[in-house]
């Protein structure tokens, strides 16, 4: 993505903001000038209200996945085996994105937007991973 394009895009995330919750502007900029194509994001959620988590997730998943994102685990999350133990937690979700550009869109949908307070509501710490698979 050029430059010009990052900064605008920039501009426009500026009001998605959700804290801790949410890419910062230099997570964003990273994000954004990494190569596009495939990734992966692990999800490690600690909840605070599971029913706005729900609520949340019935209106999220269906958006995410109508934007090509796939599902390849959910499960209950648990204490830490190693390391520190404060790294546990409730819930781990990984999904396999289509490209950076499906990320931002997500972002930038305002219906999506009109959600983001139930996630926030439903959890105390999130943690969110990106990956890229290693060539073989």
């Amino acid at each position: 993505m050029g430059n010009e394009s990052i900064e605008g895009v920039l501009t426009d995330l500026a009001d998605t903001d959700s804290g801790s919750r949410a890419p910062n502007q230099n997570q964003w900029r990273q994000h954004l000038e990494a190569s596009e194509g495939p990734f992966v994001v692990v999800n490690l959620l600690n909840i605070k209200d599971e029913a706005a988590l729900n609520q949340y997730a019935a209106t999220a998943v269906p958006a995410v996945q109508s934007l090509g994102a796939e599902l390849i685990y959910m499960g209950r999350g648990g204490d830490a085996l190693i390391g520190d133990t404060s790294d546990s937690c409730d819930v781990v979700s990984v999904w396999r994105w289509p490209s950076r550009q499906a990320w931002t869109d997500l972002w930038l949908d305002p219906d999506y937007a009109a959600i983001r307070p139930l996630f926030n509501q439903g959890v105390e710490r999130y943690r969110c991973l990106v990956t890229k698979e290693i060539s073989r």
